[in-house]
């Protein structure tokens, strides 16, 4: 009993890391998508908020892999300080690791 627990838990930490993940590289996305538009002299509140996703999508789609690498990090740091639960529970990372 106490293994399909854990195995639930790790599914639901895995889904909720795994959206972390894809939050933090859209965010990252649409910053620098609008640190692009400045620096082209443009004012990023004459934008669409649509058109700014727009945009953000498409350099998320060419500069997927480095943003994903990034966000990562950041999750996985996030897990190690507990702020999705358990910090000891073990994910697939930790155990290919060890």
């Amino acid at each position: 009993m106490a293994e399909a627990a854990d195995s639930l838990r790790l599914t639901q930490l895995r889904a909720s890391m795994g959206i972390a993940i894809n939050v933090l590289a859209r965010h990252r996305a649409l910053n620098l998508t609008k640190a692009q538009l400045r620096s082209a002299g443009l004012k990023v509140s004459h934008f669409s908020r649509r058109d700014l996703v727009v945009r953000a999508e498409a350099y998320l789609a060419q500069h997927r892999e480095e943003l994903i690498a990034e966000a990562k990090v950041v999750v996985e740091r996030w897990q190690a300080q507990g702020f999705f639960g358990r910090a000891g529970l073990k994910t697939s990372a930790k155990v290919k690791k060890a």
